[in-house]
């Protein structure tokens, strides 16, 4: 595959916010097919093969992952072990979860029909409201 980076082009570090993998998403012999990555446009959806050629190129760009926990994992690229040589495949450096970090992603435009990937954020109806005490009052009920 042919790439090239123009030398005016800054390499930028984007989020991966959701995969494409078929046939079904945690069918873990088949690899990811593409990533949706977060621009301020929206998400972009970008074949593997792009993602391996930009992460190969010295000044491409670079993506990483965000787990729930707020954890940061960098996606690489890395010889997979079962397909034997030469098959390379987008994965993640090592962190404490014990998750895959991009498999635990949705699967892009599942969520939203955008290709957003993200789920959608749920609605928390407020709770009971409590006055604040007033100043030198005591909490009501049994204090250990």
């Amino acid at each position: 595959m042919q790439f090239a980076i123009s030398e005016s082009e800054v390499p930028v570090d984007y989020r991966v916010t959701c995969i494409k993998k078929s046939p079904t998403h945690h069918d873990r012999h088949h690899h990811i097919s593409s990533i949706g990555i977060e621009k301020a446009s929206g998400i972009e959806v970008i074949s593997e093969a792009t993602a391996i050629a930009q992460l190969d190129h010295p000044g491409g760009d670079r993506y990483h992952v965000l787990a729930a926990s707020g954890a940061r994992s960098e996606v690489i690229v890395h010889a997979c072990p079962k397909c034997g040589p030469g098959h390379r495949i987008l994965t993640t450096t090592r962190d404490h979860s014990k998750e895959d970090n991009l498999l635990s992603l949705h699967e892009c435009g599942s969520h939203g029909g955008g290709g957003g990937g993200l789920p959608p954020r749920p609605v928390v109806p407020p709770g009971p409201v409590t006055p604040p005490r007033p100043p030198g009052s005591r909490p009501v009920g049994r204090v250990r």
